[in-house]
């Protein structure tokens, strides 16, 4: 049965008030917060003195987005010498990206982080130099397990003491293990037949826009940036990458404005809060968690393939907005179309 023209409208604008109408009572639950004590250290002070408190729950968030804030120069200097040595020198640019990476773990995490991941990477080059797939799946488990151990607090307490390691530099050697669990897997699986220099396998595994935030990219895909045809300009990817950026930062403001009225992830700390919301601010608070959490990885990802892009590299499109997706079947086909291209082949 088709609807009418007249239906699908009607519909539509019951969907978009019903939408509406649950996230302002979503936006009214933010008066419960006024004078209840911060026990979490959930809150910081709003942009403004006029503006309210903003949410900060959001270890995730707060913390990529405070190492893109003091480790910006980086990626600037990535992008620069890259575009340089791939005009002029092409057969070093896998040194370079290597290099660069290393650069910047040393300073973001440390000695011991650095060489934690380093390690995973030389394991899984030397298995890759045999012939059995099983191996690599074995492998991935066992670094799996190393990260569920750091997770621990018995380990964070003993890396503090000892090295110093603080929560944010564990949380970042966490995140890089584990898309490198799946880059160097990648890796073991898709090149079989052919062996590349270790400083190629390694530029991948370190590749330093997709090094902690991804998204997943093939190794067949990412090697066509070293030897496959270069036709676009460097105006052309350049303008791209303003674009590109500009929509990133737009959306970066969009969430953080919407953290100082919208207290999504601290709701989650007050289950007596929780308790005591209507039904239409429970609606609106499970569709608030998902746009927030596509939005974060918008962004995450969007910085990220932006400069993979300027790079060359054949990368997987964002995240489609869960408003749109009506199947949960389709929520990682085209949420992480990266993670289940490599998933499904």
């Amino acid at each position: 049965m088709t609807l009418s023209n007249c239906e699908r409208v009607l519909c539509c604008l019951i969907w978009i008030g019903g939408v509406l109408y649950s996230i302002y009572n979503v936006f009214l639950i933010r008066k419960e917060f006024t004078y209840l004590e911060d026990t979490y250290n959930d809150f910081a002070e709003g942009w403004l003195p006029q503006m309210p408190k903003k949410d900060v729950a959001d270890f995730e968030w707060e913390t990529v987005m405070k190492v893109f804030r003091t480790t910006a120069h980086y990626f600037i200097i990535h992008v620069v010498v890259s575009e340089y040595l791939r005009s002029y020198y092409i057969q070093l640019v896998p040194y370079w990206q290597s290099l660069i990476s290393i650069i910047f773990l040393l300073q973001t995490v440390g000695l011991f982080g650095l060489l934690s991941i380093l390690l995973q990477s030389v394991t899984f080059n030397y298995i890759s130099l045999g012939k059995r797939k099983l191996v690599p799946w074995m492998t991935t488990g066992l670094w799996m397990t190393v990260v569920i151990y750091l997770k621990s607090a018995h380990c964070a307490e003993y890396l503090a003491k000892y090295f110093h390691f603080t929560e944010v530099q564990g949380y970042i050697v966490m995140l890089s293990l584990c898309w490198s669990n799946l880059r160097c897997l990648s890796y073991c699986l898709d090149d079989v037949q052919e062996k590349y220099k270790f400083v190629h396998f390694l530029s991948y595994c370190l590749y330093l826009p997709t090094l902690f935030i991804g998204p997943f990219i093939q190794f067949k895909d990412f090697n066509e940036n070293f030897f496959g045809h270069q036709s676009t300009c460097l105006r052309e990817r350049f303008w791209q990458l303003v674009v590109d950026l500009s929509r990133c930062i737009f959306w970066i403001f969009i969430t953080e404005m919407s953290l100082h009225y919208f207290y999504i992830n601290a709701l989650a700390y007050q289950p007596e809060i929780l308790q005591r919301m209507s039904n239409w601010a429970l609606y609106g608070y499970g569709y608030c968690m998902g746009q927030f959490f596509h939005l974060k990885y918008v962004v995450f990802y969007g910085l990220s393939t932006s400069i993979a892009k300027f790079d060359h590299m054949k990368t997987p499109p964002l995240p489609k907005c869960i408003g749109r997706i009506h199947l949960y079947s389709d929520m990682w086909k085209y949420f992480d179309a990266g993670l289940y291209k490599f998933l499904v082949t």
